[in-house]
């Protein structure tokens, strides 16, 4: 069987878990400092901690497989920004949709915190029009 790794372990849990090549973070928080600060600032702190548990453990964040963030108010914290394509890209694709029964496009939204981007998405979507 192949040994698993943990770090900073207590009673009840392990801030870093390694299993195979495969590094597990608990989940985590801003820096107790940083608690009453902005979204943005919290973000940073998070992003830190991350960063120094990822190197403790041997690799770093471009390695990063997934990640799911819990926001207490998402409304009041973050606002997101997904510009419609141009009128040329739109009708290029809904051409393609009409003559070929399938088109892509590629969107990007990217996500504001306090007025400045802390992610960006973008992505190449298809779609299939449905005869029938």
């Amino acid at each position: 069987t192949m040994a698993i790794q943990r770090l900073h372990t207590n009673h009840r849990m392990s801030q870093i878990v390694i299993h195979q090549n495969t590094v597990y973070l608990a989940g985590q928080v801003a820096a107790d400092d940083d608690l009453a600060k902005d979204a943005a600032e919290q973000t940073r702190s998070t992003l830190a901690e991350i960063e120094k548990l990822l190197a403790e453990a041997g690799t770093d964040k471009t390695n990063i497989l997934s990640v799911t963030i819990y926001l207490k108010d998402i409304d009041a914290d973050f606002e997101a920004f997904c510009p419609t394509p141009a009128a040329d890209i739109w009708a290029r694709f809904t051409r393609s949709l009409d003559q070929h029964g399938k088109g892509r496009i590629e969107l990007a939204a990217d996500v504001l915190c306090c007025k400045t981007r802390a992610a960006r998405f973008s992505g190449e979507f298809v779609a299939l029009r449905q005869d029938g």
